[in-house]
């Protein structure tokens, strides 16, 4: 190979090298670890190889040398017009309260309670504009982990309306779990949660409730009561185990497990990235971008 093929073939590897930083770099502020995993393709846990380390370094420097990169306060790699510099001490302090009072909607973000789904859903406007404006890698993410969500939710609609219409066929007249009064001898609404619930303790490994009849001859699949009379718990557990053998039905419960295991890697990361921008705010950063409530204060860019 000719000397000139040679140079061709560097000055095209770190021209690529630098496409990828400065795609990384418009996400936001990244550490020269996070831009080295972007260049290696590297999973979060995974070692990050020397060359890869110095190819972030040396392409960071020639973008800092022609002007257009700097180190933040917190040694990450940013553009200049992401540098952000106070007017004064007051309006720091502004910004800063601001940021503070924020926190408290973006972390839940970081819960496992039943509260933080309906977060994830119903972030108010404000918090979403900061991420948006601030932290688009994040924002990514929140937008990922709600498609993944509906996704979820629209596999478990129409597997419970297939349920439906197969008990119907089967059974006739449905009573309403959540309303009443009950009859001596019913069939519940609820049953398709059982089919699914069977379905999916079953290809997650974990144990599955068990049907029985209590004292008042209502039937239970664990806690969850789906029908009374004993002369159909016999058909019930039939009908489980006949929609549990379907293709379609476990089919359908493999992809939504397979779903909510992308949902939960995503959310990890969610988790770790939104703890990190705490972290910042309680040591005296105020939150990137802005929002519709942030104070009305002038900066140099």
């Amino acid at each position: 190979m000719s000397r000139r093929n040679v140079g061709n073939k560097q000055r095209s590897k770190w021209q690529n090298d630098i496409k990828i930083i400065v795609e990384s770099l418009l996400e936001g502020r990244k550490s020269e670890s996070e831009l080295a995993r972007k260049l290696g393709k590297l999973e979060d846990d995974a070692k990050i190889p020397g060359d890869i380390r110095k190819r972030v370094y040396r392409n960071c420097k020639r973008l800092k040398n022609w002007g257009l990169v700097k180190r933040d306060e917190e040694g990450r790699w940013c553009w200049y017009s992401q540098v952000r510099i106070f007017g004064s001490e007051v309006e720091y302090r502004i910004a800063l309260d601001h940021s503070k009072q924020l926190l408290g909607t973006l972390e839940r973000l970081t819960e496992t309670s039943p509260s933080r789904k309906s977060m994830v859903s119903n972030l108010p406007a404000y918090t979403t504009k900061h991420l948006i404006t601030g932290y688009p890698d994040a924002y990514k993410m929140l937008r990922e982990l709600r498609s993944k969500e509906e996704k979820i939710q629209t596999k478990k609609r129409g597997l419970n309306g297939k349920l439906l219409e197969s008990l119907r066929e089967k059974f006739g007249e449905l009573i309403d779990r959540a309303a009443g009064p009950r009859k001596e001898k019913y069939i519940g609404d609820n049953v398709p949660e059982v089919v699914y619930t069977h379905l999916h303790t079953r290809y997650r490994g974990y144990p599955s409730p068990t049907l029985w009849i209590d004292p008042n001859n209502q039937i239970c699949y664990g806690t969850l009561i789906i029908g009374r009379g004993k002369g159909i718990l016999e058909d019930l557990k039939a009908f489980i185990e006949t929609e549990s053998k379907k293709e379609h039905n476990i089919t359908t419960v493999k992809q939504i497990i397979s779903l909510e295991e992308e949902k939960r890697a995503i959310s990890s990361k969610l988790a770790a990235k939104i703890r990190e921008i705490a972290d910042m705010v309680r040591h005296g950063t105020p939150l990137e971008g802005e929002c519709q409530t942030c104070p009305h204060i002038k900066m140099k860019k």
